[in-house]
């Protein structure tokens, strides 16, 4: 797992005592962080297993030429997140990374947000438009649903963002319209 210097920082200042409120770690989405579980030679359908935070993990699928994440909380089931429904019903894929916001609970450090690039190609009129969003996830102790979603190359992308991974009052996003 790849942590951000911002969250060694971050980490370290919890361990000391000093608040320092919220903390955010990068872990990989692709790679030796990620581990095979399932591949059908035939469609080309997997699914990967990647390392998360505090003893989470994140099922990445990928299939059809989409993709969708699942979060999978320690000692609980799977949370599909349904990016194919939800993000973008084209063809898809994750970035290389997830970034975790985490607050601390109870003397222990949980992801409360998770924020995951999407590279969409949408075919529009037999012409295709590539695009990136970002997308925000709220995790609940009742559960995960995305939250908010918008252009990766908006400039006030990043701040929308870190309000929407922090709030949790907000509403999960309906599925897209095809």
């Amino acid at each position: 797992m790849i942590r951000s210097l911002t969250a060694l920082v971050a980490l370290t200042a919890f361990s000391s005592g000093t608040p320092a409120y919220p903390a955010t770690v990068t872990t990989d989405l692709h790679g030796k962080a990620c581990k095979i579980l399932s591949f059908d030679r035939e469609t080309g359908a997997a699914t990967r297993q990647c390392q998360g935070v505090a003893g989470y993990k994140l099922l990445v699928h990928d299939e059809d030429g989409r993709t969708s994440i699942d979060v999978v909380p320690p000692a609980r089931r799977n949370l599909p997140l349904n990016f194919w429904d939800v993000v973008s019903s084209g063809y898809s894929t994750v970035g290389r990374k997830a970034e975790w916001h985490m607050v601390k609970r109870n003397g222990k450090l949980v992801p409360v947000g998770l924020v995951v690039r999407v590279n969409t190609v949408d075919t529009v009129a037999d012409r295709s438009r590539r695009g990136a969003l970002t997308t925000v996830t709220r995790i609940a102790e009742d559960g995960a649903c995305v939250v908010f979603k918008t252009n990766a190359a908006s400039r006030q992308a990043s701040r929308k963002v870190r309000a929407a991974a922090l709030d949790p009052r907000a509403q999960c996003l309906p599925a897209v319209q095809s």
